[in-house]
């Protein structure tokens, strides 16, 4: 398995950097960090060594089995999942038989343009492709999160037990340490890949997982995972996809936010869960050159939003400089011109959906803006009659968007936004205590209406002729 990876980032003391301009493959030096781009376009797959029988890889139908079930967990009534699951059995045996076989290719994806909170495209897989996703993340999870933790849980994103609202706390803390609890100055450098899943470089992605599961899986299925992991990561979905949008919906998007303007040996696709990984993985080696190589503890990431908190202000604009530099020759991505910037932190620090200051933290005006409008559109579905039928969905907009506030000073923002709530909502909900969020009242709960229809034998005018006889039987 060889010697355990060092994910190093610039030279270290008695190894030469990588010279990028030789023309050997890429290669993620663990020893210097560094990354060299020779044959980008390399992308023929990866071979099995040897057959078993008709057989390339011996996997046991049980882990196909489980990579489905955690698929559909919270999915199962999912238009995609319904469908897979009519005959789940016979797909799942059609999965496995290609996967052992080696003749699993990805299906045609769906392509789909979002506007909330931003325009974005999404292209999502087929159900069956997912399943793949959940095969891979099993296995590396406890690989990656082993990592991430070395480096030092700087990043925040796609693990279990981070998300937003730890990574808002933890660029408190580090902001209250670097400043002696507000009491001396300290900047903060803000940062933000430009176009990030559109500028991942495969290639470079690719050799970089290949070295790190090689050195870090043991498991027996690791030539399938290889396989599996080169396969999803070189797969091109924007050449082969069923676009759900209209046409006209892909007019406001820029082509640096769409994989259809795209080299097909660059971008990966947000909308899979494999993706997520790699790309929370791909910026591991900054991680590892601002951390470990720069000295700067005071790191925190969310994707590719960073933030570095130091009280030198000659440091930090000196690493402004280092990290594009180092971006660009290592990983191929670039630096947001507009999003980099070094404020002191008694200006307020935007991150994550919250606004930072010294000793409080406020929700941004976009999340605040964003709940108006869904109050607004849900009192329009009010004054047309509808409210019951949309109460459950109302509850949990406002309550999503209530969570998030929760957690800053904006109970009287809260307070405020309760207000512009039509009256009508309230013959179904009501606030409770604190503003915290709302409630559905007990007589318009799914479970007690249909537990009402039951008891009063309402239930009966959704049975067929056919079935009322039996009933009566």
């Amino acid at each position: 398995m060889g010697e355990k990876l060092d994910f190093s980032i610039g030279s270290s003391t008695g190894v030469q950097p990588v010279n990028t301009t030789e023309t050997t493959d890429w290669v993620l030096n663990f020893g210097s960090g560094n990354v060299n781009n020779n044959n980008r376009n390399n992308n023929n797959w990866v071979r099995p060594a040897a057959a078993i029988g008709n057989r390339v890889y011996a996997i046991p139908f049980e882990s196909i089995l489980e990579a489905y079930y955690d698929c559909t967990r919270h999915k199962r009534s999912k238009r995609q999942c319904i469908e897979f699951s009519l005959n789940y059995e016979a797909e799942l045996v059609r999965l496995h038989e290609e996967l052992c076989s080696g003749t699993y290719r990805p299906a045609k994806s769906s392509c789909f343009i979002v506007t909330h909170p931003v325009t974005r495209e999404i292209i999502a897989s087929a159900f069956r492709d997912r399943i793949v996703h959940h095969f891979i993340k099993m296995r590396l999870n406890a690989l990656y999160e082993a990592w991430y933790h070395e480096l030092g849980d700087v990043s925040k994103n796609c693990r279990k037990g981070e998300g937003p609202q730890s990574a808002i706390d933890e660029l408190e803390a580090k902001i209250r340490a670097a400043s002696d609890d507000y009491t001396k100055d300290c900047w903060v450098l803000s940062f933000d890949i430009y176009s990030y899943f559109m500028s991942i470089d495969k290639s470079i992605l690719w050799e970089m997982m290949e070295q790190f599961i090689r050195d870090r899986y043991e498991g027996d299925d690791i030539d399938l995972l290889l396989w599996l992991v080169r396969t999803t990561a070189f797969h091109c979905p924007q050449r082969f996809c069923r676009k759900v949008s209209p046409p006209e919906a892909w007019n406001d998007l820029p082509p640096s936010k769409s994989l259809m303007h795209s080299d097909d040996n660059v971008g990966i696709a947000p909308g899979n869960l494999s993706s997520q990984d790699e790309a929370n993985f791909y910026l591991t080696p900054l991680d590892h050159y601002i951390v470990k190589v720069k000295k700067f503890p005071g790191y925190v990431r969310f994707m590719d939003d960073g933030k570095v908190v130091s009280d030198n202000l000659d440091r930090l604009m000196e690493l402004r400089e280092a990290m594009g530099k180092f971006l660009d020759e290592q990983l191929r991505l670039k630096l947001h011109p507009r999003k980099v910037r070094i404020d002191h932190y008694s200006k307020g620090i935007k991150f994550v959906g919250y606004v930072l200051k010294p000793g409080r933290k406020y929700t941004t005006n976009r999340i605040i803006g964003h709940l108006y409008d869904t109050i607004y559109r849900y009192n329009r579905i009010a004054e047309q009659g509808d409210a019951e039928q949309y109460a459950e969905r109302f509850v949990a907009s406002i309550n999503s968007y209530w969570g998030i506030m929760r957690h800053s000073n904006s109970y009287q923002r809260r307070v405020k936004s309760a207000g512009w709530i039509s009256p009508i909502w309230f013959r179904y909900v009501y606030v409770a205590a604190g503003h915290e969020k709302l409630v559905l009242r007990q007589c318009y709960k799914p479970n007690y209406k249909a537990r009402r229809m039951l008891k009063t034998r309402a239930h009966a005018g959704f049975f067929t002729p056919e079935m009322e006889s039996l009933e009566s039987l």
